[in-house]
């Protein structure tokens, strides 16, 4: 596992598996506390899977879902990467669609954090694939395809330079609080944290054009 720091973001190359991210914790927290990142990019492995015990993969998830950084999980080939680790993190980027097998069953958490990923129509599919007898896989919405080129990196450098594009630190801040809440599965509480962060918002806009300053959007 290679950690790199590139501007706002930090890049972990050749992770093994979420355990190994977990288990280096204290070590990538400082390093997103000392460069004052605001992105995780991480690069899986071939195989990037959940471990067996149940404590531990909890344990994953727990700390996944208190990050206070936006997580991407990008590879070319993530249709390796186990369904359950794909979920730990905020975007997923990758070549080609993911596509699930009648093997991989959603739990009741799982179903509320796809829901929430791509949507109660894509929900609904996924329930009446798994119900189905005939249909033996399905296309999810859950890998963001980026453009094929030769530079699958340079793509994701596109992409989230897009996303970090003419805002502040405090309005990324802001949209990435509404993913933290979103990690938790639960719609209200997003919508609770999407309507805060509105009005926190609108109340620096209008500090800042009374005191004609841009110092609260830093």
């Amino acid at each position: 596992m290679k950690i790199e720091t590139k501007q706002n973001c930090i890049w972990i190359r050749y992770a093994e598996s979420p355990y190994a991210l977990f288990a280096n914790k204290e070590n990538l927290m400082e390093q997103i506390a000392k460069n004052e990142c605001l992105v995780l990019i991480v690069e899986p492995s071939n195989t990037f899977k959940m471990p067996q015990d149940s404590v531990q993969c909890e344990l994953i998830s727990e700390f996944f879902s208190e990050l206070s950084v936006l997580t991407i999980i990008a590879d070319t080939a993530l249709e390796k990467t186990e369904l359950a680790a794909l979920l730990l993190f905020d975007i997923r980027l990758g070549c080609s669609d993911y596509v699930i097998c009648k093997d991989t069953v959603l739990s009741e958490k799982q179903k509320s954090q796809y829901e929430i990923l791509c949507g109660e129509k894509a929900l609904l599919k996924y329930l009446s694939f798994a119900e189905s007898e005939t249909e033996e896989s399905l296309v999810t919405n859950l890998v963001r395809v980026l453009p094929q080129s030769a530079n699958f990196h340079e793509e994701v450098n596109k992409y989230v330079e897009s996303l970090l594009e003419g805002k502040s630190s405090f309005q990324i801040k802001a949209v990435i609080s509404c993913f933290v809440q979103a990690r938790k599965g639960d719609a209200v509480r997003i919508l609770n944290e999407e309507s805060r962060q509105f009005y926190r918002l609108m109340k620096a806009k209008m500090e800042e054009s009374a005191n004609g300053t841009n110092e609260t959007m830093v």
